[in-house]
């Protein structure tokens, strides 16, 4: 009889330790899948970046002329489905006297940026958590940015 009292209390034992493991590692499970997602969109964005800094170097004050052949345009169709997220979002900044890329470059043609100066293409994107305990520590959404800075030839 011995035995038996035995094997119910290893039985009981593993289904409390279960219990308490488990919540655990379904959060790192799921904090790991989170990782994979976020850092694929923090590629597709560096992509999507580096597509238009390389139209921004022929044609950098020709950010959103309403077409493909500008700058947030090719930024779009190097990463298609990035328009859809939530925060998309393409900016242009120039070089300001002291050679800070702090000089926003909107519209089309509306700003000069001259040969030799650089400029800088970021591409934003909100990323949504999907596990609730690591939202609650670093909030619900994080705003990725790709970036690529190039010289504007003449």
């Amino acid at each position: 009889m011995g035995e038996i009292r035995g094997r119910r209390g290893s039985r009981g034992a593993t289904l409390v330790e279960t219990a308490l493991i488990l919540p655990a590692l379904a959060v790192i499970v799921f904090g790991v899948v989170d990782l994979g997602r976020a850092y694929q969109l923090q590629i597709r964005l560096d992509g999507a970046a580096r597509e238009g800094a390389t139209h921004a170097q022929l044609s950098p004050n020709d950010v959103s002329c309403g077409g493909s052949d500008d700058i947030e345009g090719r930024a779009a169709e190097a990463e298609p489905d990035l328009v859809n997220e939530p925060g998309y979002a393409v900016t242009v900044l120039a070089e300001d006297a002291g050679g800070n890329l702090t000089v926003p470059v909107t519209g089309c043609g509306s700003t000069t940026v001259d040969a030799g100066e650089r400029v800088r293409v970021e591409v934003v994107a909100t990323f949504q958590l999907l596990t609730p305990l690591v939202g609650g520590v670093v909030g619900d959404t994080i705003l990725l940015t790709g970036s690529n800075e190039i010289e504007v030839l003449g």
